[in-house]
């Protein structure tokens, strides 16, 4: 959820409007910019990861990748289509094409003796059919089914769902996350009134918008004023001490034309399509960053910078042709939407230790580590941070056994234990910050009066769930009492998203089944992405090119890292001097997450006698 305290004064209070509440506080979590990586937006939905299916195959087909690589995107589509109630309804009467093509491609992947040219060929005409059916049908049945569930209050895991593979679909039309993170809030938690379910119709209208061309202008420094013009000509763009004008000024604008001694000139960058000015000015920034490629390429010494803000300016459509104009400030990067998880005095005290006691060789590899991670800070563009945070996090794994050459098998069984080794107790330290961030202290007191005070904050939080699932706080022994139930939802008012988030929470810590059923769910999705994050580092290293997803791959890339670092820490904290080696640390790790997973086999009540065993794993 959101840093800030949400308002729902503008919110008519009616329970039929609560649907939409949800739906709108689920986009603000989903886009924020340090949800835990839980609660963000997919990176792809089922229609996407269809294209990037169709995507693979083609390099299948040309010989750059084995057809091994489509079987993780096989077992995600699958998962995902089970999920996803629209795409079989927008898929239509191709549906059964569809699943009997994924049920042959799977078989091919299982068999690959029978694996020919021709068959990757006709797979790729028949996913494409179904690719160009959902291009014009998903997005549309996706509004209708937003729109019928966000009146059924009660229905809260479908409009989850239906968010979750919203947002894909939207930045895979053309809009940037920043764009639909910004319109949600302003239309549904800051400027208007909401009184009517049909106000999502009016929200819904701020993204059917076609491109649009855009001329971005970016304040630089006099560094670009020594191109000749004949080079300035070559790359389409014009150096000026004067701002472009525009037709209906702002006090932004008025701001943005405002030089200092660094940045004293305007560069402009003319007819960027783009779908909203965010995208605009990122288009903007990466030309940019290619001219200064080039330069630095002759000029080792160049000192060409930029302001990153743009002043993007569009024309109105219509019979009175005006110069419309938006200042777009950059969002957080990626690669830096990694909050301090302590104070910074702690986690240095605390990243020393790493050292004591290892080997040598441990030694060399953690410091190339912190090297590479360090580069990857320092490195301006996306795909130079997703490479150097990959060997990075190569740099701490041990090598395949006996030379196998299956490296990304290797690595991905070796990091999925650690990144699941303390899921659940993450899930539950973020639902602790949601109550200090949204609830104010009295009520916090009261929902807190249940459990001992001397208790840690995640101590609380589970007490807290495991009474309010049907036990007695103190007494264990006793009968369960009906009178000692909490109280919920006068305690968490207007916030539907904070309260559905404590109910959710409650049933996963019920039994043991669903513990290890969410567990298992989050290892097989973090194996899927690493694998995407190694296709797409293969892509980038050895093809050049761009992908569309690029900024969430790197966010998730680098939360990885600091898991990761951050479980060895632990491991050596708790277990002193024992360790040496980085890769024994890993494979302690591993085998604990391992006999974690087999304790929760037989399905048992997580009780206050058995939580600890059973959720933190010991």
């Amino acid at each position: 959820m959101s840093d800030a305290i949400i308002d729902f004064s503008n919110w008519l209070k009616d329970p039929e409007l609560e649907g939409l509440k949800l739906f709108s506080l689920l986009i603000n979590e989903m886009l924020f910019d340090y949800t835990i990586d839980s609660y963000q937006a997919y990176t792809l939905n089922t229609h996407t990861l269809i294209e990037e299916l169709n995507d693979v195959m083609i390099e299948v087909k040309k010989g750059f990748i084995p057809i091994k690589a489509l079987s993780p995107i096989i077992e995600e589509i699958k998962k995902s289509y089970k999920e996803d109630f629209v795409i079989k309804e927008a898929l239509g009467f191709k549906k059964k094409l569809f699943e009997k093509k994924l049920k042959e491609i799977e078989n091919i992947i299982n068999n690959p003796k029978n694996y020919s040219n021709d068959h990757i060929k006709n797979y790729i005409s028949d996913f494409e059919i179904c690719r160009i059916t959902l291009e014009k049908n998903y997005y549309q049945k996706l509004q209708e089914e937003i729109i019928k569930y966000t009146q059924r209050p009660n229905e809260k895991n479908k409009i989850s769902i239906l968010t979750k593979l919203l947002i894909p679909e939207l930045i895979n039309k053309g809009f940037s996350k920043s764009y639909i993170y910004s319109t949600n809030k302003s239309f549904f938690l800051e400027y208007n009134k909401i009184s009517n379910h049909n106000q999502i119709y009016d929200f819904f209208s701020k993204f059917s918008g076609s491109t649009v061309l855009y001329d971005v202008t970016f304040k630089v420094n006099s560094e670009f004023c020594k191109f000749d013009q004949e080079l300035i000509n070559k790359f389409d763009i014009s150096i000026s001490t004067e701002c472009p004008k525009v037709d209906l000024e702002s006090i932004y604008y008025d701001e943005f034309k405002k030089t200092n001694e660094e940045f004293n000139h305007f560069l402009s960058i003319k007819n960027l399509p783009a779908k909203d000015p965010e995208t605009a000015r990122m288009s903007g920034e990466k030309y940019l960053e290619k001219i200064l490629d080039f330069i630095k390429y002759h000029i080792h010494d160049s000192n060409c910078s930029w302001e990153n803000t743009g002043l993007c300016i569009y024309s109105s459509l219509g019979n009175d042709t005006k110069k419309l104009h938006f200042v777009a400030k950059p969002g957080i990067q990626p690669i830096f939407k990694i909050k301090d998880r302590e104070s910074k005095t702690n986690a240095l005290i605390k990243s020393i230790m790493l050292f004591d006691n290892l080997d040598k060789t441990s030694t060399y590899n953690l410091y190339n580590s912190l090297n590479l991670h360090s580069c990857s800070l320092s490195s301006k563009t996306f795909e130079n941070q997703l490479i150097n945070l990959w060997i990075a996090l190569e740099s701490l794994l041990p090598p395949p056994p006996n030379g196998d050459g299956k490296r990304i098998i290797h690595f991905m069984e070796t990091m999925s234990p650690i990144l699941g080794r303390d899921y659940i107790l993450k899930l539950i330290n973020d639902l602790y910050r949601n109550f200090e961030l949204f609830l104010d202290d009295k009520d916090r007191d009261k929902l807190f009066s249940y459990v001992d005070e001397k208790l840690s904050n995640i101590e609380k939080c589970i007490h807290l769930i495991i009474i309010y699932n049907g036990y007695l706080k103190e007494n264990p022994e006793e009968l369960e009492s009906p009178d000692k139930t909490i109280e919920i939802d006068s305690i968490f008012g207007e916030n539907v998203l904070l309260r559905n988030r404590f109910f959710n929470i409650c049933q996963l810590l019920k039994t043991t089944n669903s513990l290890k059923s969410k567990i298992e769910n989050h290892d097989e999705r973090v194996k899927w992405h690493l694998q995407r994050i190694y296709r797409a580092r293969n892509l980038i290293t050895h093809k050049g090119e761009e992908l569309e997803y690029i900024s969430n791959l790197l966010e998730h890339t680098h939360n990885y890292y600091h898991t990761i670092i951050d479980q060895i820490i632990k491991t050596k904290i708790e277990h002193k001097k024992q360790f040496t080696d980085i890769g024994m640390i890993l494979q302690f790790i591993k085998i604990e997450h391992k006999s974690h997973l087999e304790s929760l086999t037989e399905n048992r009540e997580i009780t206050l006698d058995n939580y600890k065993q059973f959720i933190y794993g010991y």
